[in-house]
C-alpha cells in the first residue's frame, strides 16, 4: 500500500465555490483519496455549526478543527476528547474596554455555539445565525459568563491597524489575530 497521508483542507476559498458549494471535482478527488486511505479532516475559522454540513456531505470519519484551531473534537466519538482553547473572560473584557476608544462597528464572542453581540445588529444577526445558535445581545463585559472561543470586532478600516497594534503589543501571548 501506498503511504498514508492526512489532508487537512480549509473551506472558504478553498474547499467551497463562491456560493458556498463543495464543486463535483473537489468531491470525487476528496473520496478518491479516502478510497486509497488517506485521512481528511476540515481546518477551518468556522465554528462547528457552520461547518458540520460539509463534514457530512463528505462523509468524513476523522476529528475536524474549528476556530482556527480553538476548538478540535471528534464528531460521535465522545472518547477521543475534546480540544477546546477558549480565550479569558478577563481578556475579552479589556478588548471590549479598550474598543470604546476605536471607531467599532460591533464586536461578538462565541462561546462553542453560542454567539453573543455587544450590540444589536442585523445584518451581522443574519450572518452569525447560520446554524441556529442561541444568539444573545448586550454590552459583553455583563452579558458573557464563559470564556469565549472566539471574538470578532468589526470596525471601520481606518481603525483596523490601530486595533491590531493594540492586540499586538498588549495580548500577543494570548491572542492570535487576523483580518
Amino acid at each position: 500500500m501506498a503511504e498514508k497521508h492526512l489532508i487537512a483542507i480549509d473551506l472558504d476559498g478553498t474547499l467551497l465555490t463562491d456560493d458556498k458549494r463543495i464543486s463535483k471535482r473537489n468531491k470525487m478527488a476528496l473520496q478518491k483519496a479516502m478510497k486509497q486511505g488517506h485521512e481528511v479532516v476540515i481546518a477551518t475559522g468556522r465554528p462547528y455549526r457552520a461547518s458540520v454540513m460539509y463534514y457530512e456531505e463528505l462523509n468524513l470519519t476523522s476529528p475536524i478543527v474549528n476556530f482556527n484551531g480553538a476548538f478540535v473534537h471528534y464528531p460521535g466519538r465522545d472518547d477521543w476528547g475534546i480540544y477546546h482553547e477558549p480565550l479569558s473572560i478577563e481578556t475579552v473584557k479589556e478588548i471590549v474596554e479598550i474598543s470604546e476608544k476605536y471607531n467599532i462597528h460591533n464586536i461578538l464572542a462565541e462561546v462553542m455555539d453560542d454567539v453573543y453581540f455587544h450590540f444589536h445588529d442585523e445584518k451581522l444577526l443574519d450572518i452569525f445565525g447560520f446554524g441556529n445558535p442561541k444568539i444573545e445581545t448586550g454590552d459583553l463585559r455583563q452579558v458573557l459568563k464563559k470564556d469565549p472561543t472566539c471574538i470578532l470586532i468589526h470596525a471601520s478600516e481606518e481603525e483596523v491597524p490601530k486595533i491590531r497594534e493594540y492586540l499586538s503589543e498588549v495580548h500577543a501571548e494570548v491572542i492570535d489575530h487576523r483580518r
